[in-house]
């Protein structure tokens, strides 16, 4: 999904090469740019200017990454905020995501990595603020959908599927769900009906050439036809949603567990964030099917 409204961005590092090169990115996709080279520097900024997003390093002087979304979390709790780490802060890292962060960048990053994450999130705010997420009164309400792997549009169906969600979530959590939602699918496309495989993936992102990649897979007629299932429940409590694919599953039981270690690892990083984001995040046994809850 892309937004091509002009957003606000919040670039902090203590490295000015970075901080140029993160401007320029934001610049040529249109948006205004307000740089910080430390944490105090980006709270006071921060309270001044109101951004849409954050894009900040971990390791900096006077106010660290974690110390920094700690207080803009005390300020804006919905706050959004893309963590910029270096291999070896882990344990910082997975701390930051659990206190909010949606999101985290490797150094030394991909151009195209930076601008899809920051798009992708500024997607699931817009339509969010749009109105297209609209306030009903719902008790309880149960959705299924069944998608073709070459036809599906992910954008409409998120959007169908969290479209009551402001009775239940805030809007941080609304995004961090979508964006979850969104992994999944995804997933269960790339790696469970079109069979590519993480490691597979995690070369061709690389290389910058998993579109051509996928691309290749949705010319395969067998693959491409294949179908996703889908079912969603949301009550006043909880939300939860089962995905199906047709592939022939996977090993889940050899995942990452949830730990700074596993954060060393590029694949699987999308089920990472999920769990951080989800409640619970269950598989059946074959590895073709996810069950995601969040509890209000």
């Amino acid at each position: 999904m892309k937004i091509n409204k002009r957003k606000k961005i919040l670039i902090v590092d203590d490295e000015l090469s970075i901080r140029e090169l993160l401007s320029e990115l934001m610049h040529k996709h249109n948006h205004q740019v307000i740089a910080a080279e430390n944490g105090m520097e980006a709270v006071k900024l921060y309270q001044l200017t109101h951004p849409d997003i954050v894009i900040t390093d971990i390791k900096m002087p006077k106010l660290d990454g974690i110390s920094l979304l700690k207080q803009l979390k005390s300020i804006d709790n919905n706050v959004l905020i893309i963590l910029i780490s270096s291999f070896g802060n882990e344990e910082i890292l997975l701390e930051a995501l659990r206190a909010g962060a949606v999101n985290f960048i490797r150094k030394p990053f991909k151009i195209e990595e930076i601008t899809d994450t920051v798009e992708n999130i500024l997607a699931h705010k817009a339509q969010i603020e749009s109105g297209s997420l609209p306030f009903h009164s719902v008790i309880d309400e149960k959705k299924e959908y069944v998608i073709v792997t070459e036809k599906a549009h992910l954008g409409y169906l998120i959007n169908q599927i969290t479209v009551n969600f402001k009775n239940i979530f805030s809007d941080e959590e609304i995004i961090n769900l979508r964006l979850g939602i969104e992994e999944m699918i995804a997933n269960a496309i790339e790696h469970g009906n079109l069979a590519i495989g993480f490691s597979k993936k995690s070369e061709a992102l690389k290389k910058g050439n998993f579109g051509s990649l996928l691309e290749q897979k949705l010319k395969n007629s067998e693959n491409s036809q294949k179908q996703i299932f889908i079912s969603s429940h949301l009550t006043k409590k909880s939300f939860s949603i089962t995905i199906r694919d047709q592939g022939s599953g996977f090993d889940w039981k050899n995942l990452p567990s949830l730990s700074a270690q596993s954060l060393h690892h590029y694949n699987g990083r999308g089920i990472i964030l999920t769990k951080i984001f989800f409640d619970r995040v269950i598989y059946n046994d074959a590895g073709n099917q996810v069950t995601l809850k969040k509890y209000t």
